[in-house]
C-alpha cells in the first residue's frame, strides 16, 4: 500500500472539486464584466488583440526577438531584478500616496483604538473579537514609538510597512519555489502574485491581509527547511513556533498550513531516526507556541490599555452559524442577536441551535448545494471583493491636493473617493489572471511530493475553513495567495 499515493489521490479529489467550482465562478463573472464593457476598455482590448495577432503572424521573428532579449537579460539578471523591483515599488508608493484613506470596518476600528481613541463600533467590539488584540497592540506600540502621529500619517506609515513586508515575501516566494520546484514555476508564482496582489490596492489597507500573506510564505519556507534536514534543528523549530504564534495572533486560520505539515509528516514517514528528529522538532514548535499563546492570553485580560470581558467573546459556533446563512458571509442580524446575550454559555447554546435549525431546514443535499454557492461567492473575483462593502475605504483629501485627479483613483475609487470594484480593462486582465491561476492548480495533480502535497492540503484546508465558518470574498485574500 503506497500511502503517499493514496494521500495524493484523496487530496486531489477534494482540491479538484473546489478548484473546478472556482473556475466556473470566475469565468461566469468574466462574462458579466464583458457584458458591461465600456468603449475605452474595448479600445484597449482591441489594441491588445491586434498586438497578439501580429505576434502570431510573425511568430518566428517574435521568438528570435525574445531569445535575444533573454540573452541580454541573462547576463544582467541583477540589474534587471533591481529595475523591475524599483518599478514595482514606485507603483506601490504611488498607490499609497494617492488612495490611502480611512477603512470604515475592522482596519479602521483597530487603528482608531491603537491611537487611543474610541472607535465608532464602541469598546465592546474588542470583547466580541479578542483575536484582534495582537494586531491592536502591534499598531499601538508602533504608534507610541513613532511619537503619536495623526491618522493620515500613521496610515501612510503602516502602508509603507505593508510594501516592505509584501515585497520581501514575494522575493522569498520566488526563492522557495525555485528551490523546491523549478525556475518555471517560480517565475509563474512571482508574476501571478505580483499581478494579483503586488500591484493591487490591497497594500493600502493597514490590516492583516499583507501580514497573513507574508507569514504563510515564511512559515511554509521554514517548514520545508525542517523537512529536508536530516538532523534536529532547534533554531528552525523555535522560529517556526514563533511564526505559528504570530500567525495565530494575526489570524487563527493561518495555522492551517502548519496542521497540513503535521498531516503530511505522518504520510511521509521515514526511517526511525528521522522520525525521532521530526517528533523533537514538532515538540519544540508546539512548546514555544503554547508558551507564547499563554502569555498573550494572560496579557489580553491583564493590561491597562484594553478592558476585555470574557463573557462577550464570540465563539466558533457564532462564526459557524453565520457561515450557514445567506451566502455564508458577515451577517449583522447574527451579530446583534449574540451581542444581546451577556452569558457565554447561553450564547454558545443559542449559536448551536441556530446552526442546527438552519441545517435541518436545508437538509443534506440542500446544505451541499449551499456550499457550492458559497464557494462560488468566495472565489469568483480576482480582485477578492475590493470595494464591495460600502464605505470599505474612503480616501484622504479626495478633491484636494495634487493627487485629486490621479490615475489610480480612476482605477480603484468612485467619484466620491470611496473604493469600488476594479474598473474596465484592468479588472478584466486581473480576472483573466485569476482564471489562469486557478486552472494551473489542476496541473499539480500528477505530483505527490512532500512540498506539493503540503500546498494542496493547505489550499483545501483554507477553503474548507471558509466554507464551514464565516466566509466572503475578503476572507479569501490572505488565505489563498501563499
Amino acid at each position: 500500500m503506497n500511502i503517499k499515493k493514496i494521500s495524493n489521490n484523496v487530496i486531489n479529489i477534494a482540491l479538484g472539486i473546489i478548484i473546478v467550482i472556482s473556475i466556473i465562478a470566475a469565468v461566469s463573472l468574466l462574462k458579466d464584466q464583458l457584458f458591461s464593457i465600456s468603449r475605452t476598455t474595448l479600445l484597449i482590448l482591441d489594441i491588445c488583440l491586434i498586438i497578439l495577432t501580429f505576434i502570431f503572424i510573425f511568430k518566428e521573428t517574435f521568438i528570435k526577438f525574445l531569445k535575444r532579449i533573454y540573452k541580454i537579460c541573462k547576463n544582467r539578471k541583477a540589474l534587471l531584478l533591481i529595475l523591475v523591483s524599483l518599478l514595482l515599488m514606485i507603483w506601490q508608493v504611488y498607490l499609497i500616496l494617492t488612495i490611502s484613506g480611512f477603512c470604515y470596518w475592522d482596519p479602521g476600528i483597530i487603528m482608531t483604538k491603537a491611537m487611543n481613541k474610541i472607535p465608532w463600533s464602541g469598546m465592546r467590539y474588542f470583547s466580541f473579537y479578542p483575536n484582534t488584540f495582537g494586531m491592536l497592540m502591534l499598531e499601538h506600540g508602533l504608534w507610541l514609538t513613532l511619537g503619536k502621529p495623526g491618522i493620515r500619517s500613521f496610515t501612510l506609515i503602516l502602508n509603507l510597512i505593508n510594501v516592505v513586508v509584501l515585497d520581501s515575501s514575494l522575493y522569498i516566494l520566488f526563492r522557495v519555489s525555485k528551490k523546491y520546484f523549478n525556475q518555471r514555476i517560480a517565475s509563474y508564482a512571482l508574476v501571478t502574485s505580483v499581478l494579483l496582489f503586488g500591484i493591487s490596492p490591497w497594500i493600502c489597507i493597514p490590516y492583516t491581509d499583507v501580514l497573513s500573506f507574508a507569514i504563510t510564505i515564511w512559515t511554509i519556507w521554514i517548514l520545508l527547511i525542517i523537512h529536508n534536514q536530516k538532523r534536529v534543528s532547534i533554531l528552525y523549530s523555535l522560529l517556526t513556533g514563533f511564526l505559528i504564534f504570530l500567525g495565530y495572533m494575526i489570524k487563527p486560520s493561518l495555522m492551517i498550513s502548519t496542521i497540513a505539515f503535521f498531516i503530511i509528516s505522518v504520510v511521509f514517514v521515514k526511517p526511525s531516526k528521522l522520525v525521532v528528529n521530526r517528533i523533537i522538532n514538532i515538540i519544540v514548535m508546539v512548546t514555544i507556541f503554547i508558551l507564547m499563546i499563554s502569555g498573550l492570553n494572560f496579557a489580553k485580560f491583564h493590561n491597562r490599555f484594553l478592558d476585555l470581558n470574557r463573557n462577550d467573546e464570540f465563539s466558533l459556533y457564532h462564526f459557524a452559524a453565520m457561515g450557514i446563512n445567506g451566502m455564508g458571509g458577515y451577517n449583522q442580524g447574527d451579530v446583534d442577536a449574540d451581542a444581546a446575550l451577556t452569558n457565554a454559555n447561553s450564547r454558545k447554546d443559542y449559536d448551536q441551535k441556530i446552526w442546527r435549525d438552519r441545517y435541518r431546514k436545508m437538509g443534506f443535499l440542500g446544505y451541499e448545494s449551499f456550499l457550492i454557492r458559497k464557494q462560488t461567492f468566495n472565489s469568483a473575483e480576482g480582485s477578492l471583493g475590493w470595494g464591495k462593502e460600502g464605505n470599505f475605504l474612503t480616501v484622504f483629501r479626495y478633491k484636494k491636493g495634487k493627487y485629486g485627479k490621479a490615475f489610480s483613483r480612476k482605477l480603484f475609487l468612485n467619484k466620491s473617493g470611496i473604493a469600488e470594484k476594479y474598473n474596465g480593462s484592468y479588472g478584466i486582465i486581473i480576472q483573466l489572471t485569476w482564471i489562469v491561476t486557478l486552472t494551473f492548480i489542476l496541473f499539480s495533480f500528477s505530483s505527490s511530493s512532500f512540498s506539493v502535497q503540503l500546498i494542496k492540503y493547505s489550499v483545501v484546508g483554507f477553503f474548507t475553513f471558509l466554507l464551514l465558518f464565516e466566509g466572503g470574498e475578503l476572507g479569501i485574500l490572505s488565505n489563498f495567495y501563499h
